[in-house]
């Protein structure tokens, strides 16, 4: 088998320090009563799911939250039963056995997947912890307020199933906070008024579970940033440990560090003269004459096709214009007004270069998608390197 001994021309590259930075950023901003789980799935949105658990372990990260079994088996061979692994989407009956013998939290949505997992565990003569989650406004996963109060007669006294937590989701946490008077305003949603029925639901479930004390946890990285009254007793924060403002602003203004950057490097620099077309059906036809640098990467590194003439990129330190359609495999560059460019010189897709830097925001807005779009496909089709 041959090895490569030299490094790809593109390179995804991720700071664990700013992960670290992050995830005590967070912890600061929460307190010490409520604990963060760092949620790791999508390969850690981009970042690579061992790197950065790695980063927010040593940061003092005990908690984490995954989307998969294949995700929670990763993190319990790297630390075994030393953090708490919660799967936030629910397992089939194909994967019970795994997800008892990996010893996951589990969720719980419906009568029918509680009716299942009591009738499996009592098979095995099993104990499993699981967190009820209640749907508060996303439509997807959890049981109705209603049908939650109903069901919890069941939980009380079984033996097979050890109910931990109870958890909602926010759909537009993104919200600014709201007095409770207009989140009361005809009963329209608010997240305010979510925040405000969860804390009702937290006091009723108390009194019907008797001694029984799980944890309540809502808020993701919007509520846990701009909505201090959802923190509870966990927050699962995802974007914010990466850097990122669910709001779409740069995330940097709010304390946070950007990890991920997208490099590439030019591999060809030519002096076109007027009217030169650049890229797949012409789309660009040069106004004057220009230097044009090739840099290998494209929207198969996740670098969107639809950026087309919102793209920029840093070369020199200085932002300059994609031209042309963005191929699978290459972008063309105007470096006109760049001096003294060279083959080989590197090129910043995102990240900081000099005193300039180009965000995932910015990236998302000119494709006209979310930052988590952004990252998960930079992130899993990129090769990756690694910065410290």
């Amino acid at each position: 088998m041959t090895t490569l001994a030299s490094e790809s021309i593109t390179q995804v590259r991720v700071d664990t320090k700013a992960l670290m930075d992050n995830f005590k950023y967070i912890q600061d901003l929460v307190g010490g009563e409520t604990r963060v789980s760092a949620v790791v799935k999508a390969d850690a949105y981009g970042h690579g799911l061992e790197r950065a658990a790695q980063a927010f372990h040593e940061a003092g990260c005990r908690h984490f939250s995954v989307a998969s079994l294949e995700e929670a088996c990763r993190l319990r061979k790297l630390w075994g039963d030393d953090v708490t692994i919660l799967k936030v989407v629910p397992s089939l009956p194909s994967q019970f056995e795994d997800a008892l013998n990996l010893g996951v939290e589990e969720v719980l949505v419906s009568a029918d997947q509680r009716r299942e997992w009591s009738e499996w565990l009592e098979s095995k003569q099993a104990r499993m912890a699981f967190h009820l989650k209640v749907d508060r406004g996303m439509g997807r996963l959890g049981f109705s307020y209603e049908e939650l109060l109903r069901e919890l007669i069941n939980f009380k006294d079984s033996e097979r199933i050890s109910i931990v937590g109870v958890m909602s989701h926010l759909p537009a946490s993104e919200e600014d906070p709201d007095s409770a008077s207009t989140a009361r305003m005809n009963g329209q949603y608010h997240t305010t008024g979510e925040i405000r029925r969860f804390s009702e639901l937290v006091g009723e479930i108390r009194t019907l579970l008797g001694g029984k004390k799980p944890i309540f946890h809502l808020a993701n990285s919007g509520a846990t940033l701009f909505h201090s009254n959802s923190h509870f007793d966990l927050v699962r924060v995802g974007l914010a440990l990466y850097g990122a403002d669910p709001r779409g602003e740069d995330g940097s203004d709010l304390g946070l560090q950007p990890a991920m950057s997208l490099v590439s490097h030019i591999v060809q620099i030519r002096a076109i003269p007027t009217g030169t077309t650049i890229g797949y059906n012409r789309e660009f036809v040069a106004p004057k004459p220009m230097f044009v640098a090739a840099a290998p990467v494209g929207y198969s590194d996740g670098f969107a096709w639809n950026l087309r003439s919102n793209a920029k990129v840093l070369v020199q330190g200085r932002l300059c214009s994609v031209i042309g359609r963005i191929s699978m495999n290459l972008i063309s560059i105007d470096i006109s007004s760049c001096d003294g460019v060279k083959w080989g010189d590197p090129v910043v897709l995102l990240g900081k270069q000099a005193d300039a830097r180009i965000s995932v925001e910015e990236i998302a807005k000119g494709a006209k998608t979310i930052p988590y779009e952004v990252l998960t496909s930079i992130g899993r089709l990129a090769p990756c390197g690694h910065t410290r």
